[in-house]
């Protein structure tokens, strides 16, 4: 799974991790078509050099910042948002 992470890092944001911390799973239940699915995805907590940080996909994201907790943005994937409520008192 870090061999997958780390890569994913490099493709989309150019840069490798300086510590990863795996903090648990969340189930993503959703429904697809019509078709009720179940997911796992997977929590980590990466330590990066900020500045080092750029679009590695622009013909997928349009931008990447940096922002506190409290300003993150709106809307979000909810499945994002699940993960920070369930691990915010480690982030």
């Amino acid at each position: 799974m870090e061999e997958a992470l780390v890569r994913e890092l490099k493709e989309e944001f150019c840069v490798e991790p300086k510590s990863i911390e795996f903090l648990n799973y969340i189930d993503v239940l959703r429904n697809q078509d019509g078709k009720e699915t179940h997911w796992l995805g997977l929590d980590f907590k990466i330590e990066v050099d900020r500045e080092l940080v750029k679009i590695g996909e622009p013909d997928k994201m349009e931008q990447v910042r940096w922002c506190s907790m409290k300003d993150r943005p709106t809307p979000m994937l909810i499945t994002v948002e699940n993960s920070i409520i369930k691990n915010i008192d480690k982030l």
